[in-house]
């Protein structure tokens, strides 16, 4: 139920507003239903393909060839790059074949079922992957200080808008140490450094950034203790949230069935709620205090002591749980899942009630590797239509989980440049959900192919292509469009990766001299 408050100032004026209930909030769940998947006949499978290819070819069986993908690629790739007039095996004349590349590969990918086809018939991407390069010249953005006297200010976050992701504009907005958010179009025909816009939205560091569900408006997570909604197209603040988190707000997160609703996570250990449509009058929706505390066997909180409160380091809406958000935190690798429904919005509900939650993980997958069983925490928490969790360790490893169980799989990815030693390090999935970037503390991105990570009888390619365009600044943010990824740092600078699969075989593998290539 809803019910209308009038408030009246110190004049004649008065205001009112609707205050809304956590009922009416999630009322309305979201419906709809999947696209039908064509008969299996309508479906051109790659086994298909093969088969078209050897009739048209004059062979005399119809049947689909045995042979092994990955071996296929490589060996493709390697003839297009050095020619085949070496080559002693009789050509095959068909249509025009289109070189295979990441954005290609992106499409194709999100079409894939698990259990559908052979692992052998699902070419590694990692040719692809160690064809990424970024620009000195075209791919290279600087964040300008505000302060005349510092040319540059560290990024803190890097986010592109969900209209990038789908293939459109490739709007990327950055946020850094000195409260401004720059947004740049980063697509390939735009210099660096043009068509910038400049939002001032605080006055102290914005941890994390993220862009509405219509991108049109971008919410910030700041070191001054607040989040602000701002209107991207005016650079209008729309809303202040304030009264929610008494230290650092360390992440947030939108919630994909409503647009009025927002989370906010802080180094005080708070998780909040917020309605848009009333924040500002009447602080967050719900309050969750203590949401990374140590529960005891009984599910009761260890004894609080000076300087013990555990932060919120990552925040999602569940996908498989209506009405929850699962959260992150730094204190070990187990994860949170908290109904929404059975939280208040008050500061006056007992620590008890409001610190247990729903659901936890039963195992940590970061204390698999210490001798006396302790976690290490987690630095970022991350989701997509692989319909798993990915969350990357201070053991430097990334880690999947089920999102209904929140249970950790046994697959790892890690790699011997990636070192998180820090609450900061970054973790990205692409919108196809086959690659996960990860950030370290000593400049290196690592990319990896986790699109066989959960699914039985598959083996998971853990061999990372190593980004490093960063120096040894610490990395801060990664984030992916459709088809390019973006990296930020503590050297001032922001980088997009694309792919040059085009430009590595020209001068046999150079390529142009301002490009800096991934590392296999």
């Amino acid at each position: 139920m809803s019910r209308t408050v009038s408030r009246t100032g110190s004049g004649s004026s008065s205001a009112s507003f609707t205050q809304y209930t956590l009922t009416d909030l999630f009322c309305s769940p979201k419906s709809g239903k999947p696209p039908k998947r064509p008969a299996d006949a309508e479906v051109e499978t790659p086994r298909k393909r093969l088969r078209i290819l050897r009739q048209r070819n004059g062979s005399e069986r119809g049947d689909a060839m045995d042979i092994d993908m990955d071996a296929g690629v490589e060996k493709m790739m390697a003839m297009i790059d050095n020619g085949d007039e070496d080559s002693d095996e009789e050509p095959v004349h068909c249509a025009a074949v289109r070189r295979p590349t990441v954005d290609h590969l992106m499409r194709a990918s999100a079409s894939l079922r698990p259990g559908r086809f052979s692992q052998r018939f699902i070419p590694s991407t990692r040719p692809l992957l160690a064809s990424l390069a970024s620009s000195d010249t075209t791919d290279r953005y600087l964040c300008p200080s505000t302060t005349p006297d510092v040319f540059t200010t560290p990024p803190y976050a890097c986010v592109y808008s969900h209209t990038a992701k789908r293939g459109g504009d490739q709007r990327l907005a950055v946020s850094t140490e000195q409260g401004v958010v720059y947004v740049w179009n980063t697509s390939s025909d735009c210099h660096a450094g043009a068509q910038r816009l400049d939002l001032p939205a605080h006055g102290n560091g914005i941890f994390d950034v993220r862009w509405s569900l219509d991108d049109t408006r971008l919410a910030t997570a700041s070191a001054d203790h607040t989040s602000r909604i701002i209107d991207v197209r005016t650079g209008a603040i729309l809303s202040e949230l304030h009264s929610g988190h008494t230290a650092t707000v360390k992440t947030l997160t939108w919630d994909p069935s409503h647009d009025s609703l927002l989370a906010t996570g802080g180094r005080d250990g708070v998780v909040c709620l917020w309605d848009l449509r009333t924040a500002s009058e009447v602080g967050p929706a719900a309050r969750i205090a203590h949401a990374h505390e140590e529960l005891l066997g009984t599910g009761q909180r260890r004894s609080k002591k000076k300087g013990s409160t555990r932060a919120v380091t990552g925040l999602l809406f569940s996908s498989h749980a209506p009405h929850s958000l699962i959260s992150a935190g730094p204190a070990n690798g187990l994860l949170r899942l908290w109904d929404l429904r059975t939280c208040s919005g008050t500061k006056k509900r007992s620590d008890r009630e409001s610190s247990t939650p729903a659901r936890m993980s039963p195992e940590d997958p970061t204390a698999r590797g210490s001798a006396l069983g302790r976690g290490r925490g987690l630095t970022s928490l991350t989701s997509g239509p692989s319909n798993l969790l990915f969350a990357l360790g201070c053991d430097s490893r990334v880690h999947a989980y089920e999102p209904g169980t929140l249970a950790p799989l046994r697959a790892e990815l890690g790699h011997e440049k990636l070192s998180t030693n820090s609450f900061y390090a970054p973790l990205g999935l692409s919108e196809c959900g086959r690659w996960a970037a990860a950030g370290g503390a000593d400049g290196s991105v690592v990319v990896f192919d986790v699109d066989n990570v959960g699914r039985p009888g598959r083996s998971v390619d853990d061999r990372g292509v190593l980004l490093n365009g960063h120096g040894e600044a610490e990395i801060t943010g990664v984030s992916w469009a459709q088809d390019v990824l973006a990296t930020c740092a503590d050297d001032g600078t922001v980088r997009v990766w694309r792919d040059c699969t085009e430009r590595r075989s020209v001068n046999g593998g150079i390529g142009s001299a301002d490009l800096v290539w991934a590392i296999v």
